[in-house]
C-alpha cells in the first residue's frame, strides 16, 4: 500500500483515498530470494487503478497481490496520465 500510496504523492495527490482495495494474495518476499516488483496504473473516471504484482527475478510467474483505485480528496487534483506509448 505504500507503494501506492508513493504513486498518487507522484501523481500530484498528496492526500488521497483508496477505493475498492483487494488484497488478493499476501505479498511475502522469502530471504535470499530477489523478487522484482510492479505496480501497474490505469485512468478510471475520477481516479487511478493500481494492481501489484510480483515475480522472482529468475521468472516470468508474476503474482496479482492487490488491486484498487487511488482518488484525491479533491476534485481539482485530477489530472490526465498522458496515453501509453504503443
Amino acid at each position: 500500500i505504500a507503494t501506492v500510496l508513493e504513486a498518487a504523492s507522484r501523481l500530484g495527490w498528496p492526500a488521497c483515498r483508496l477505493r475498492d482495495v483487494e488484497i488478493r494474495e499476501a505479498l511475502v518476499l522469502p530471504e535470499g530470494t530477489p523478487y522484482s516488483l510492479n505496480l501497474q496504473v490505469t485512468m478510471e473516471d475520477g481516479g487511478v487503478g493500481f494492481e501489484i504484482y510480483s515475480a522472482p527475478q529468475d521468472g516470468d510467474d508474476w503474482k496479482l497481490h492487490a488491486s484498487g483505485t487511488i482518488e484525491p480528496l479533491r476534485e481539482e487534483a485530477v489530472r490526465v496520465l498522458p496515453e501509453p506509448a504503443q
